[in-house]
């Protein structure tokens, strides 16, 4: 894959905020949220 890697990051990023976060929060918060995750 071509971008396995990369994809891999994403992926365990976007879980992270889910487990911080939770549900209920607006699709912006999580955006921001995995925002800041991928830059650290």
């Amino acid at each position: 894959m071509l971008y396995e890697e990369l994809t891999e990051k994403i992926i365990l990023a976007a879980r992270d905020v889910h487990k911080e976060l939770g549900f209920g929060f607006l699709e912006a918060v999580y955006g921001n949220a995995l925002y800041k995750e991928l830059k650290s």
